[in-house]
């Protein structure tokens, strides 16, 4: 299978409307059979890939593969990250003077134009997968800031998305520590007293079965910067005092 008969039937199925020169290219390239579903497109251009890593139309398909909308394994991160192997790849042929092999992925229509078109493209749907998803997950933020940290708008956008998840999972399933790690990490906010708060919830029991004061200071020096804590500490050495003097 060709694989630029595999670029063709991927770039058909991508709703890539500000990129003229990628409409172009799908309509430029010869008829060839392709393969029917989008698993078995996935399959081909990954094995053209695996053949040679340095296949540049495989890398561009793989791109156009994990940007399509309609694609149940759409992936911006992953269309990224082949899209840049294939824009290195084709740098390296433009100051290699690889005239040949220019000029055949021209006719494809994959040119340093069109790279930079689609990874424009690219990067306006991470923003907006940003804006309009509220369920993106620790993981998918952490991914999407790994693979698109050249863009400031989104790195500013995942920052609040992970404060937001961070915050919210502290307060439903946050332990003592992490509760002090953000208190640590947001000093002053609203926030940070609220986590502090819950601190104070959670170090109770402990401080209140404590039954030296050398088990109270041990979990006070946990939380050194912790007003609750030492607050709740010293009631507790206070009250170990008076039960050692009545006893």
């Amino acid at each position: 299978m060709m694989v630029k008969g595999l670029i063709r039937a991927v770039a058909s199925i991508v709703p890539i409307v500000p990129i003229v020169t990628m409409v172009s290219m799908a309509g430029s390239l010869q008829a060839q059979e392709t393969p029917d579903s989008p698993a078995e497109r996935f399959a081909a251009l990954q094995r053209a890939y695996a053949h040679d890593p340095q296949n540049e139309e495989a890398l561009y398909g793989l791109a156009l593969f994990y940007f399509d909308n309609s694609n149940a394994m759409r992936n911006l991160p992953m269309a990224i990250e082949y899209l840049r192997l294939a824009e290195r790849r084709h740098i390296d042929l433009l100051e290699r003077d690889r005239v040949r092999d220019l000029v055949q992925l021209q006719r494809n229509n994959i040119t340093i134009t069109t790279i930079r078109d689609l990874k424009q493209a690219i990067h306006s749907a991470a923003v907006e997968t940003v804006r309009l998803r509220d369920d993106l997950t620790m993981t998918e933020i952490d991914n999407y800031l790994a693979h698109f940290s050249d863009n400031a708008e989104l790195v500013r956008l995942l920052r609040a998305r992970r404060y937001t998840v961070t915050f919210t999972d502290l307060l439903a399933r946050g332990s003592a520590d992490d509760c002090y790690a953000f208190m640590q990490a947001y000093p002053g906010t609203a926030d940070a007293e609220r986590a502090e708060e819950r601190l104070g919830r959670l170090t109770a029991a402990t401080l209140a079965a404590s039954a030296t004061q050398q088990a109270v200071d041990s979990l006070a020096a946990r939380y050194p910067r912790s007003t609750v804590v030492r607050r709740a500490a010293d009631r507790r050495k206070g009250q170990l005092d008076f039960r050692e003097a009545d006893s």
